[in-house]
Formats: C-alpha cells, structure tokens, sequence
C-alpha cells in the first residue's frame, strides 16, 4: 500500500463529526483518497462510493458489523440514523473503478441515552417550600411553605429528598411576600 494511501486512509475518519444534541444518529466525515495502492493518481471520477460501516468496538478497532450506508460518488460526508444508545465503531471504503479499498482507520461514537422526561404532580401535597443547604450534613432542607402548585406541572428529574422535587418558580401560586429562588413540592 502507497505510504499517500496509508495517509489517506488515516484521515478518512480522522474528521469524524456529530451532532450531540441529537441522539441516536452519527456523521461521519472524511477524505477521499486521490491515488491507488500502486501510486498511480486517482482521477476524481474514478471514485464511484464510499461505503461506511457501523457496528459495535473491541476496544480500538471495529467489532462485528450491524450495518452501513453508502454515499454516492465523491460524497464526503454519510449520516447513520436511529441508533440505540451505546458504542459504535465506523469504517470506510472508497470504490473506485468497480474496486473496493481496504478499510480506513477506525473511529467511535458513544450514543448517550436520552433522559427521563420529568415527573408531574400528581399527589394530593402540592404545597410549595423553601429551601436551604444544610452544609454540616451535605443536605437539602424544606423550610417554609410558600404556596401551591398546581397539579400536572412538570417538576425536576433531579430529586432533592424524600420525593420532593425543584418546581418552576413561575408555577408557583405565591402565599406572601416570600419569594425564594428555589422551591420544591412533592412529585408523584
């Protein structure tokens, strides 16, 4: 194999890209190689695909494939859609002249599991309180109640003790004059 090729190969990957505000889908960027194995210079319409497989990773290097998308022409950029969450491992091979190249180097992507949606009032304490951080003890503590909140809001996921939860401030049917920055009430 040419040492350009081996160079090429290399970087196909190397500009591996994702959007990580979506979940569950990966983009993978590469460079088309511009020679052969022989050294001979590979036109530009020699390249007919490139096809990028996906599946699972043995630590560095690509596992047992679960699939793969093909890009047409001298198409530099593929997107693998509907993934679960978990590792996946990727290659590429440029086509070129009815020949497939040896795959590129390998690169990953950890497809994050999606969070919860929050829980929602449901139970019948829909009560409002302060709250304090008890430093001595590394706690969160209720105080003072401070108004409602009515059912079907959505609450943290984060929960802070014994099922109670931070809620909007602007959820908040006020009692007083007592305004704290956080509330929480009892989500069920």
């Amino acid at each position: 194999m040419s040492r350009i090729l081996q160079i090429l190969l290399a970087l196909m990957l190397a500009l591996f890209v994702y959007n990580a505000a979506v979940a569950g889908s990966a983009t993978a960027t590469w460079m088309n190689p511009t020679s052969y194995v022989d050294g001979t210079v590979m036109g530009i319409g020699d390249i007919t695909q490139t096809r990028l497989e996906y599946g699972s990773c043995v630590g560095t290097s690509f596992g047992t494939k679960s699939g793969e998308v093909v890009a047409s022409g001298t198409a530099t950029t593929a997107t693998v859609s509907n993934l679960a969450a978990g590792t996946y491992c990727f290659r590429a091979y440029t086509k070129a002249k009815g020949v497939e190249s040896a795959p590129s180097n390998v690169a990953s992507k950890v497809v994050p599991q999606t969070a919860p949606n929050p829980p929602t009032l449901m139970t019948v304490d829909t009560v409002a309180y302060s709250i304090t951080v008890d430093y001595q003890n590394l706690a969160i503590v209720k105080n003072t109640a401070v108004g409602k909140v009515p059912l079907g809001v959505a609450c943290s996921a984060a929960n802070t003790d014994d099922g109670y939860h931070m809620v909007p401030r602007t959820a908040v049917a006020w009692a007083g004059a007592n305004r704290p920055t956080y509330v929480v009430a009892k989500c069920g």
